[in-house]
């Protein structure tokens, strides 16, 4: 495990906590929290994998300085982790916690601790209920993972001998989930009553999908964490939800009854307070209930509970045998209030607002703007109605990246079906297309478009875009050539390839460009034309049989030879089939300077003449073998042996 300058600070805040031989908890969390923030101040705001990946380590560190943990056998046998461990300062696993919650690092417990096996997780989390004081959305959220790495530690490494249904930190959960209830008395315990029923919600889904023999998915390990990860890996013992049902039976019916108490309690002005309560953008408490950020509204408290009971009822009705097993007659009362609130997660009422109505939301501007409009662009009258042409040309700025390929490939379908559609959209269609990533593009080209050659798309302005796109290309000072080109092979990539050979061959000092250009699009290039031959040869033999300048000889030269380099573009064998051999046929001796392309050709093409070749007359014919081409004069003797490399 590297110590870099970020884990040194942190290691030296720890050490610096120490008072004598105790931990002072006050200076503990101080120091540990200004480390916290100095290192977020220098990693970059755009980087922050860089910011996670150290949370992740210091969560590791922090348990290390656990006796328990450097205690086990394979921590004391690693010489990778016992560097770091004797670097450490010894620290309670209350004090691991305590930064846990302080720092709101709960996310990274499971990446740390799921590998552990079911005893010594067990042990942790009692010392965490023993430790924690009172029910925060923070120790709600922390009981939450521990729940699930502890479940994940039985899948994976099942031990009968620990397969007790009166577990002691199972007994310390439920008295945690016991000792709070749903208030609204005061409007300050509305919040915090809201987030409680939720998690209680949530472990008890937890629960029933273990219950239903569902395995829990393995946590994402952060690349720091991959040597941690591996010190631990041991085959994967299918028994472990067997082993494991005994106590997640007597846990779900214990959260049953706790929901069911607290259902009853739930008033309206509660249940619709929740509704105005939304979750931070961060945290995702049910896997089918993803919050976001930005232009997308966010998920409320009472939302999360409905998508919640959706699920759990999906389960009841899945799995009968559940049903039963549980004696879900005795929760009646908390079955009915489910099935009132019951909200499928993907289902959105805004898929059912009236035309009318979806282009009056669209211009009120405001979060759900970019989801109204790709809920626009899936609707049929976009392909008749001008007002949605409009408004969808108005916002287009605001259309992320899915919606954007969702309208290109519908025009594509709209069109293949043989419908109608107006000059207006697909205008805008392939504006709107142009920002999207040119590895999109060429999929939807190749897929959807024949590589290229479909031309059914080129615009009225396509002229002017091809020469406005090469124009900045020739113009540009990198080698490394912009991708914006990709975008015009929606209309025509047999005009874009054309425009290439032409610009490298007419203009001196674009042929480094133009291959970097032609080599971003191999799909293209290898286009297959009714002839038989790939678009790019096609193109490069149509330029060939025009006559040249002796410098336009030169840079068609060199842009076979940067093509041929370039390995994806231009297939070597065809270049020697369509551009060379038929070139080395010349019917009398004043065609002989027709000769000098082909054999330049040749060089390119990586093939050695031999050196006993003699002086010849007019060529007669040429002859391929399977590894030999004899080019033969009209004296017998005259020759040329070439053999390929």
């Amino acid at each position: 495990m590297d110590i870099d300058q970020h884990l040194m600070w942190f290691i030296s805040a720890l050490k610096a906590s120490i008072d004598g031989e105790a931990v002072n908890d006050k200076k503990l969390l101080k120091n540990i929290n200004d480390c916290f923030v100095r290192v977020k101040k220098i990693c970059p705001s755009v980087n922050k994998d860089q910011y996670e990946e150290f949370c992740a380590r210091a969560t590791l560190i922090m348990l290390l300085c656990s006796p328990r943990i450097r205690d086990l056998p394979r921590v004391k046998t690693s010489t990778e982790f016992q560097t770091v461990v004797v670097t450490l300062p010894v620290l309670p696993e209350s004090a691991f916690f305590s930064i846990v919650r302080s720092q709101k690092s709960f996310r990274f417990l499971a990446p740390v601790l799921s590998w552990l096996s079911p005893e010594v997780i067990q042990e942790l989390i009692k010392q965490y209920f023993l430790s924690v004081e009172e029910v925060t959305p923070v120790t709600l959220a922390i009981t939450l993972d521990l729940l699930k790495v502890l479940i994940f530690s039985f899948q994976c490494k099942g031990d009968q001998k620990h397969n007790m249904s009166d577990m002691e930190c199972l007994k310390l959960f439920l008295k945690f989930v016991s000792s709070k209830t749903v208030s609204g008395s005061k409007e300050a315990l509305i919040k915090s009553s809201g987030y409680y029923y939720m998690y209680v919600c949530e472990y008890l889904y937890l629960m029933l999908t273990v219950c239903a023999g569902q395995w829990l998915k393995e946590p994402d390990t952060y690349k720091s964490l991959q040597a941690w990860k591996r010190l631990w890996e041991t085959k994967v013992d299918q028994a472990g939800t067997q082993h494991s049902f005994l106590f997640v039976k007597e846990v779900s019916k214990s959260l049953l009854l706790i929901c069911q108490l607290n259902s009853e309690s739930i008033s309206v002005d509660v249940w619709m307070d929740w509704n105005d309560i939304n979750l931070p953008a961060s945290l995702t408490v049910h896997g089918n209930s993803l919050v976001h950020n930005g232009k997308v509204l966010q998920k409320s408290i009472q939302s999360v509970i409905c998508n919640i009971a959706f699920d759990i009822l999906r389960i009841f009705d899945s799995y009968p045998e559940i049903h039963e097993s549980l004696s879900m007659s005795e929760y009646k009362g908390l079955l009915q209030f489910f099935k009132q609130v019951a909200a499928d997660p993907d289902y959105d009422p805004d898929e059912d607002l009236t035309l009318d109505e979806l282009l009056h939301e669209i211009r009120l501007k405001d979060e759900r703007q970019a989801k109204l409009l790709g809920i626009l662009i899936k609707r049929d009258d976009i392909f008749t109605s001008q007002d949605c042409q409009g408004c969808l040309k108005e916002f287009s700025a605001v259309v992320d990246g899915v919606a954007r390929q969702d309208i290109l490939l519908r025009l594509i379908q709209h069109n293949k079906a043989g419908k109608p559609y107006s000059a207006e959209l697909l205008n805008l269609v392939m504006d709107m297309a142009a920002p999207l990533p040119a590895k999109q593009l060429l999929a939807i080209i190749e897929e959807h478009l024949s590589s290229g050659l479909n031309e059914t798309f080129m615009t009225a302005d396509f002229s002017n875009q091809l020469t406005e796109v090469f124009n900045q290309l020739a113009g540009q000072e990198s080698l490394v050539a912009s991708e914006r080109h990709v975008w015009l092979c929606l209309q025509s990539g047999r005009a874009v390839v054309k425009q290439a050979v032409t610009l490298a061959v007419s203009l001196s000092g674009l042929v480094p460009i133009m291959v970097q250009a032609l080599a971003a699009i191999p799909q293209v290039c290898h286009a297959l034309l009714p002839t038989g031959q790939t678009l790019l040869v096609s193109t490069l033999l149509e330029r060939q049989q025009i006559w040249f300048t002796g410098r336009e000889e030169h840079e068609f030269a060199s842009l076979v030879k940067g093509l041929l380099k370039a390995g994806n573009v231009l297939p070597a064998a065809e270049v020697l089939k369509v551009m060379i051999e038929p070139f080395l046929l010349v019917t009398s001796g004043n065609d002989l300077n027709k000769l000098t392309l082909p054999l330049k050709l040749l060089q390119l093409h990586n093939i050695v003449f031999s050196q006993n070749c003699t002086k010849f007359g007019i060529l007669r014919e040429v002859i391929p073998l399977d590894e030999v081409v004899i080019v033969t004069g009209s004296d017998p003797l005259s020759f040329m042996v070439c053999t390929y490399q």
